[in-house]
C-alpha cells in the first residue's frame, strides 16, 4: 500500500536512537533536504538545546517545538529529524503524519545507556545519577506514543546507522511510492 501524498521523511525516536546522524544520510541519499528540529532551534536561539531548555523552561521550549513542526510540516521532500519529545504532543503528530511518512528508530534501554552515558549535552538526562533506570522509565513513558505516532518501526539494536538509513528508505520508498 502506498501513500503518495506523503511526501516528508520524519524520523522519531527517544534520545540516543540516531534520529540526526540516519536522517542526514538519508537525506543525502534521497536527495531531500534536511531538517533536524533540535539543529534548527540551536540556530534560531543561538544556544544549544540544554541551554534553551533551561533558558525557556520546558513548556515554553516545547511550544516553540511544536511552532516549528507546524512550520516544518508545510514543506514537502524533507527528511525531518524530531527531538525525541516532539511526540508527547498529539498536535505534533497530526501535523508531521499529515504530509510525512513517519518513522520510529526503535532502541532498547541498554543501546540507549551506552550511546548516551557520556553525553553532556542532553537536558534530560541533566544530574541523573542512575542512568539506567532513568532511561528505562522515560522510555516507558513515551513508548505508547512513539508507537501510536509512527507509520512504521526501524529497530535500530545492532545496526550502524548506514544500516539503518539503508532500512529507512527501503520502507519510505515503499510506502511513499517514491523512486516507483
Amino acid at each position: 500500500m502506498t501513500h503518495s501524498g506523503l511526501t516528508n521523511l520524519v524520523l522519531i525516536g527517544f534520545m540516543g536512537a540516531g534520529k540526526s546522524t540516519v536522517a542526514r544520510i538519508c537525506a543525502r541519499r534521497l536527495g531531500m533536504t534536511l531538517c533536524d528540529t533540535d539543529h534548527i532551534l540551536e540556530t534560531r536561539f543561538q544556544a544549544s538545546i540544554t541551554q534553551v531548555f533551561a533558558q525557556l523552561g520546558e513548556k515554553e521550549f516545547r511550544r516553540q517545538e511544536t511552532n516549528l513542526v507546524q512550520e516544518l510540516s508545510t514543506g514537502s521532500r524533507q527528511v525531518i529529524a524530531t527531538g525525541g519529545g516532539v511526540v508527547m504532543n498529539p498536535m505534533n503528530v497530526a501535523a508531521l503524519r499529515a504530509t510525512g511518512l513517519v518513522i520510529l528508530l526503535n532502541a532498547d534501554t541498554d543501546t540507549i545507556v551506552e550511546r548516551v552515558r557520556h553525553q553532556t549535552h542532553r537536558p534530560l538526562l541533566m544530574g541523573v545519577t542512575d542512568l539506567p533506570t532513568h532511561i528505562a522509565s522515560l522510555l516507558a513513558q513515551r513508548t505508547p506514543a512513539y508507537r501510536e505516532a509512527a507509520h512504521c518501526t526501524v529497530e535500530i539494536r545492532g545496526l550502524t546507522a548506514a544500516e539503518s538509513a539503508a532500512n529507512v528508505i527501503n520502507l519510505f520508498k515503499t510506502i511513499s511510492g517514491e523512486g516507483k
